[in-house]
């Protein structure tokens, strides 16, 4: 029997094959003959702007510019689809810049089209409904990571209220098994789509738990960077910069909010933390922002 299911069935027997995201263009590939059509999603894209546009003419801006909207976009069928419908009217340059709005953009007017497929806010958000409201608080909090986290900085910052600490595992691995969460066991890292974050990190706005949620992420890392500051001239420097490395864009969005809001004492703390390695050589992909 095959069954496609949102999560596992859990039934004895059962072998899970995970569906991904379509294959994203190679950006090793650009300037090869046809190098955004060697990925599904690019042939995707193009297919639907040409029905959407006949006559629709791919040069080299218009690729490069497909090629940020699938990888933005995480490969997911339906917003692609929904974003390349926008060619009737728009550029693809212009559709590129217009996912900063995303929610606003991918919407599908079809007659024919589900309710839940018309626009992208209404698929994410059916499957957001579903979830209970742990997984939902969760989820919302996860928003404030930049670039991934680990277990260890999803309990630190996510935990409180209805989420106990020792709860941050499963409800992970519910929405890891939701397709929700994506888990890298390799580098025992967890992310979420951009897409699923600029949704959660919206629901977590108009629960007005931002500022709450943002202010525990930048403890964290200002508590991670003092931690590993004395690391810095010693031995095990490149450990420390191994743990560092992957947040570096967690670091960035936790100094800007200790700027927007005003908070000196943690985002010195982080500084000077992250200071402290600059004069290792592999400190030069540690770009920080001042902040003032």
């Amino acid at each position: 029997m095959l069954a496609t299911s949102r999560e596992r069935l859990g039934i004895r027997g059962e072998v899970i094959v995970p569906v991904e995201g379509l294959q994203l263009p190679e950006p090793a590939n650009r300037g090869r003959k046809d190098w955004l059509k060697r990925s599904e999603a690019g042939r995707l894209f193009i297919d639907r702007a040409t029905r959407a546009r006949p006559g629709f003419v791919l040069d080299v801006p218009s690729a490069d510019a497909i090629a940020q909207i699938c990888t933005r976009l995480d490969g997911i069928p339906l917003a692609i689809e929904l974003a390349a419908a926008r060619a009737r009217l728009m550029s693809v340059r212009a559709i590129a810049e217009g996912l900063s709005d995303r929610f606003q953009l991918l919407v599908d007017s079809g007659r024919a089209t589900p309710p839940r497929h018309k626009t992208l806010v209404a698929s994410i958000g059916w499957s957001f409904g579903l979830l209970s409201e742990s997984e939902r608080a969760l989820l919302r909090r996860l928003s404030v990571f930049a670039s991934g986290f680990t277990l260890t900085a999803a309990r630190a910052v996510c935990s409180g209220d209805e989420i106990e600490p020792d709860h941050v595992l499963e409800l992970l691995t519910s929405l890891v098994d939701k397709c929700l969460v994506q888990a890298d066991a390799g580098a025992d890292r967890f992310r979420l789509h951009e897409t699923m974050r600029a949704y959660s990190g919206d629901a977590l706005a108009a629960e007005g738990a931002t500022a709450v949620a943002r202010d525990r992420h930048l403890w964290y890392f200002s508590d991670l960077a003092k931690a590993m500051g004395p690391k810095a001239h010693t031995s095990e420097v490149t450990d420390a910069l191994t743990t560092l490395e992957p947040d570096l864009d967690n670091v960035r969005a936790a100094l800007d909010w200790a700027a927007l809001s005003e908070q000196p004492d943690p985002g010195a703390d982080l500084l000077v933390g992250m200071g402290r390695f600059f004069p290792h050589p592999r400190a030069l992909a540690l770009p920080v922002r001042r902040t003032p």
